[in-house]
């Protein structure tokens, strides 16, 4: 579960993207769908492979120092890997799992999972607009099961309409890329009608 609080008087951010004054709180939660090798969020992939990749780590009783030297990386790689701040290529994977004793079909299913953390979605194309942390937050919304939003003064982002969305960016983004931003956001809801649909 991801949770993103941010506002203060006078600058506030929504977890929808956009930014809006005076606002008293925000407040946006994103229960992922899946933990299973088919997640379709290259995001959820990246963070499944980092959580266990430390579980199996600590099981294995090793510590960072110990796994890094054995793997040929820095101990400050391998504990942004572990933290999901980084992703990890395939064939590191299968080396990590190796050290630490796990083979078979248990190991070549986090080794997919580990090909698909590699690819692009499609929130990546819309780099331009959306800040870093945004993109993070729709890598996971991506994938939700649940999605649960607080926002007082306007409609939540998921349930924009197109011509209320470009109306809250011209007000909010100062007509800086409105269309390409009202995109992404019309994007995002593709996940309101697939199957099954988040709630």
């Amino acid at each position: 579960m991801c949770q993103m609080r941010n506002a203060t008087p006078g600058n506030a951010s929504c977890a929808n993207g956009h930014h809006l004054y005076p606002v008293d709180a925000r407040l946006a939660t994103v229960t992922s769908a899946s933990n299973s090798a088919n997640s379709a969020s290259p995001t959820v992939r990246r963070r499944r492979i980092a959580r266990e990749l430390r579980a199996l780590r600590e099981r294995a009783n090793m510590t960072l120092e110990q796994a890094a030297s054995e793997l040929d990386m820095s101990k400050s790689n391998l504990s942004r890997i572990e933290n999901g701040q980084i992703g990890i290529k395939p064939r590191d994977v299968r080396a990590a799992l190796a050290l630490y004793g796990l083979t078979g079909d248990a190991a070549e299913t986090l080794i997919e999972v580990a090909r698909g953390a590699q690819l692009r979605g499609w929130w990546h194309g819309y780099s331009d607009v959306l800040p870093d942390w945004f993109e993070f937050y729709v890598g996971l919304e991506a994938d939700a099961a649940t999605v649960r939003t607080y926002e007082p003064e306007t409609v939540p982002g998921l349930l924009q309409q197109e011509d209320y969305a470009r109306a809250i960016y011209h007000i909010t983004a100062g007509g800086g890329e409105i269309e390409r931003k009202v995109s992404a956001r019309m994007q995002r809801q593709e996940l309101l009608y697939r199957q099954p649909a988040v709630e």
